[in-house]
This record gives structure tokens, sequence and C-alpha cells, in this order.
């Protein structure tokens, strides 16, 4: 059991910093920090599976030092994983196990902000432009670094400063989209995992049969009308409520996609090559999420008929 613990917190330990010092493969290790928590609350039970992510999370206050949105961040991956643990123990159904995990998080990482506001002796407005403001900067030096002309570097700085205030005024949607996303990757990674280590076989039904809830649709076009107003808050709202419903229809598409795939036997290897293809490139995104959203009436994997 402690080999298990030391391991698991060299894993976690390893991803952080991956995901610090390694630029573009960083991003998808701090993604995946959840996977070995949930493994290891599995395997290791309630109790003891708590010690990964907490002797995790007291290395990495040691290293990073003073609090910040950054450690906040990491702090949910780390509580992810262990409610996405909890919940597949105890057999809840698919869209329970993401929404309870992405609420909780969600609401600790609310709490969380309101907390280094406090601490800070700001607002939680002005917390978050501060934050967004350096992460501009950040994003800038990355561009300057990789040998980008400085005329465009300083034409992507200007345009990134113009769209401040917006981005600030959607962060709510990306958290709550992105932690959707991060929650059900790792979902489906971890039914994988333990599946493969003969824990835990999860007879949760095929994933690439599941739906939205068709009168969610009824939600994304009220959501697009708010965000076509003139009045600043209510497209706001609007849009914010847009940018969470996005990723869920995304979901749906994929699980079409998913679908089609097992019904004309592509092979697993080509599978994650086509799933990168359509994740790298914009516009195949945005067709996927079409796919999902227009699937409430088309019902493309005729799902409750007879397949043809």
């Amino acid at each position: 059991m402690a080999k298990d613990i030391i391991t698991g917190v060299l894993v976690e330990i390893l991803l952080f910093a991956a995901s610090v010092v390694i630029p573009i493969v960083g991003s998808f290790c701090s993604v995946i920090m959840p996977l070995p928590v949930l493994y290891y609350r599995v395997k290791l039970g309630r109790r003891m599976g708590i010690i990964v992510p907490a002797v995790t999370l007291i290395i990495l206050a040691a290293i990073l030092g003073k609090p910040s949105l950054n450690v906040l961040g990491f702090i949910e991956f780390l509580l992810i994983g262990y409610l996405l643990g909890d919940l597949l123990e105890q057999r809840v159904s698919v869209e329970r196990t993401v929404l309870v995990t992405c609420a909780a998080v969600v609401a600790a990482g609310f709490i969380g902000m309101l907390v280094l506001s406090a601490m800070a002796g700001t607002g939680l407005v002005d917390t978050l432009r501060a934050y967004v403001a350096e992460n501009i900067r950040l994003t800038v030096e990355i561009y300057r670094q990789m040998g980008m002309p400085e005329e465009s570097v300083r034409t992507i700085s200007e345009s990134l400063s113009g769209i401040q205030d917006h981005i600030v005024a959607v962060i709510p949607a990306l958290v709550v989209g992105s932690t959707l996303l991060i929650t059900w990757l790792n979902f489906l990674c971890g039914r994988v995992l333990l599946a493969r280590r003969g824990l835990r076989q999860m007879h949760i039904g095929a994933l690439n049969r599941w739906k939205t809830p068709e009168h969610l649709v009824w939600a994304v076009i009220a959501a697009g009308v708010l965000a076509l107003l003139p009045h600043r808050g209510a497209s706001m709202i609007g849009l914010n409520v847009l940018l969470v419903l996005v990723p869920v229809y995304l979901l749906q598409g994929l699980a079409i996609i998913s679908f089609f795939f097992e019904k004309k036997g592509i092979p697993r290897g080509m599978r994650v090559v086509l799933y990168a293809i359509v994740v790298l490139q914009h516009m195949l995104l945005i067709a996927v999420v079409g796919l999902g959203f227009f699937d409430v009436w088309l019902n493309i994997r005729r799902i409750g008929r007879e397949a043809t």
C-alpha cells in the first residue's frame, strides 16, 4: 500500500512538472492529472485513497509557495480525480457521476477564488482581471520566444488586451465548460484503466449511445437569442450559457462518431488518429458540435428504433 501511495504521488508530481516545463505537451499532462488520483482512490479505498492527493497537495504547496489561481487549478484537478473514483465505485449513472463532480469542483473553485481575493484584499473581478492580464503577457512572451516577428507579436498583444474585459466576462462559462470536458475525458480514461487493471467492471452501458436530454435544445435557442441582444448584460448571460452547452453537444457529437467507428469496425489506432484530427481542426470541432445539436431532430444513430 505504501508503494502505491508513493507511486501515485510521484506520478502526480511528474505530471505537474511536465505541465509547467513543457508548453504544449504539458497542457495534456495537466488535463490528465486527475487520472492517477482516480485510479488509487478505487484501488486503495476511500480512506487510504485520499492520501495520494493530500500528499501531492502538500508538496505542490511547498514548491509553489503562496496560494494562487494556478495552485487552485491543480487542487481542482486532484479533486476531480478523487470524486470520480468515489462515484464510479458507487456505480451511479454516467450523468450523475459527471455532473456531481463538475458541480462540486466548480463550487470549490468559486469558494477558493473568493478566499484568494480576500487574502489579496481585492474584489473577485479584479483578481480575475489580473489573472487574465498575466496570462496574456505570458502568451505574448511565448510567441516572442518562438521567433514570431515583433510586429505580429505586437498585433496579437493589442488584440488580446482589447478583449480582456470580454474574456473576464465569460470566465464562468470557460471554467464550467473546461471542467466538464476534463471530467469527461478522465471518466473515459479511468473507466478503461480500471477495467484493464481488473479493479472494476463498470456496467454503465455503451457511451457511444449517450444522448443529451431533448429539452436542453431550448436552452441553446434561448441563450442564442440572448447573446444577440444589444444589451451587454443579457448578451453576456446568453454567451456564457452557450459556452457551457457547446461542450455538451461536442460530447454528443463525439459519441455519434464513436458509434459509427464501432459500427464500421474502424481499428482503434485509426480512431485515435481521427479523433486527434477532429480536436486539432477548429472547423471539424464546430461540425461535430453541430452534429450533436441536430441529432436531437435527426436521431442519426436511430436510437429507440431498429437500425437499418
